[in-house]
């Protein structure tokens, strides 16, 4: 490795995963967490204005352990770009804010999901540069289907996240694509509800090609999402945008300005919106959509995004 104004990075899962790819074109080496998730073995390897760029955080519950790594490279004159994938105390009450807040201020550049999380930081203490993401890249090989028209919903994940699936009441069908351990009572779902199975994230945006991408979240027992996606872009967005199709976000999310200005998503206030949208809707409308999003989806499965928030990134901290 050369420790001469080297790049590191560090990461895991799709979009980990995606990042290190997108990174290592850029010039960034990896590095890897041992079982515990642990990255201090690394530390000794980092030199003076070596750059590493860290997605944060490493995981769930883990503001301390990446406080005080980001501590030690700090004091190793390393410079640091972090990348925000989720501020946590915004969505969980145990999340540890003041961690949080003292991580943050380890870095010499924050890569931001939106601009008002950029506000949001700002707000509770965190004044070092940022920059904008605006979407999340969603890497994939080949070319985007053509969309098929239909008026059927997909939904990726638990739909116990989502408390309108539990009260789903509506004729409209919907596809769950999700991992076997993740349904349960699937049966107490209104009978438009199906489990369609589970697809791996590198597969998924290649074999679906109908109907819309449901990405609109609301609060439930397992955090406060709804506030959350006024800040935080949705992963589910992405995905259905390398997919190429239309989708279905809260008018609220930090991703719909630019669907909206990709004429990429249908953007509505309530769920219950849907059926009189639907009603209205017919082939030549969705397939505007579908372009829309492919256009969009061209770009993420490119890296497109991530690939300019990083050299921007670079630009204010002199790496050449």
């Amino acid at each position: 490795m050369a420790h001469a104004h080297s790049k590191i990075i560090l990461s895991s899962h799709k979009v980990r995963k995606d990042i290190v790819s997108i990174a290592s074109k850029l010039g960034y080496l990896s590095f890897e967490s041992d079982e515990q998730n642990n990255f201090d073995q690394n530390i000794e390897q980092m030199r003076r204005d070596d750059v590493l760029l860290f997605p944060f955080p490493s995981g769930k519950g883990r503001e301390q352990d990446d406080l005080a790594f980001l501590t030690k490279i700090k004091e190793k004159q390393v410079k640091l770009i972090l990348i925000t994938l989720n501020i946590d105390y915004l969505r969980y009450d145990t999340a540890d804010k003041a961690a949080t807040v003292s991580a943050l201020q380890q870095a010499d550049v924050l890569i931001t999901l939106s601009q008002a999380m950029n506000q949001q930081l700002l707000l509770d203490g965190v004044n070092v540069p940022m920059v904008v993401l605006d979407l999340h890249d969603y890497l994939s090989e080949g070319e985007i289907l053509p969309a098929t028209y239909m008026k059927k919903l997909i939904f990726a994940g638990s739909p116990y996240k989502a408390t309108y699936m539990q009260g789903w009441q509506s004729h409209i069908p919907i596809d769950i694509f999700a991992r076997e351990e993740a349904i349960d009572h699937i049966d107490q779902l209104h009978d438009s509800i199906s489990y369609t199975g589970y697809l791996t994230p590198d597969k998924m945006p290649n074999l679906i090609n109908y109907g819309f991408g449901l990405a609109f979240d609301v609060d439930s027992d397992a955090g406060h999402f709804a506030n959350y996606q006024t800040l935080n872009l949705s992963h589910k967005v992405s995905l259905f945008l390398a997919a190429g199709l239309p989708i279905i976000v809260n008018a609220r999310a930090a991703s719909a300005p630019i669907l909206r200005a990709a004429n990429a998503a249908l953007v509505i206030d309530s769920i219950g919106d849907i059926e009189d949208i639907f009603y209205a809707m017919d082939d030549v409308q969705y397939h505007k959509l579908a372009h829309g999003s492919a256009q969009l989806g061209r770009l993420v499965r490119d890296g497109f995004f991530y690939t300019k928030a990083v050299r921007q990134a670079e630009q204010l901290i002199d790496v050449e």
